[in-house]
């Protein structure tokens, strides 16, 4: 999972240098280089370099990793790290409540654990896709 930085801290009409970047981010500069090395928008005209606020902002937001919508009948593998298709077509429904679950199957790549959560009321549109089996889990 990707590290979440206090994007909110960094001011967009300012320019920060390697320290001071680190410092609002709360990261190291060593971080903050490889960054620059990756493609950070830098000022290099003068010393010491300048990073633009606005770019920091941005460049720390694209690595934040947002929440992701899945297609569909895939799920999220759990050792692929991305959306795939289950193995025959098959998921196992585990409701959480009333109104909720988790549909649990095995990745069609590399056989793991793959989940993804799912709305009962999404059961009948997916069952189109997927064969669904239902399973209670008793609670202590």
């Amino acid at each position: 999972m990707a590290k979440r930085y206090d994007i909110r801290r960094v001011k967009m009409h300012r320019c920060y240098e390697v320290s001071e970047a680190a410092d609002v981010l709360g990261i190291t500069t060593q971080t903050v280089r490889k960054w620059i090395k990756d493609g950070l928008f830098v000022l290099t005209a003068k010393r010491p370099k300048l990073i633009p606020g606005e770019a920091l902002r941005k460049y720390a937001q694209d690595l934040t990793s947002p929440k992701r919508l899945l297609p569909p009948g895939q799920f999220q593998c759990l050792r692929c790290k991305t959306a795939r298709m289950p193995l025959g077509m098959m998921a196992d429904y585990l409701p959480t409540d009333a109104h909720r679950g988790r549909l649990v199957a095995l990745c069609g790549v590399c056989e793991a654990t793959c989940s993804r959560f799912a709305k009962a009321s999404d059961l009948p549109e997916l069952s189109q896709i997927l064969e669904i089996v239902t399973k209670h889990v008793n609670r202590a």
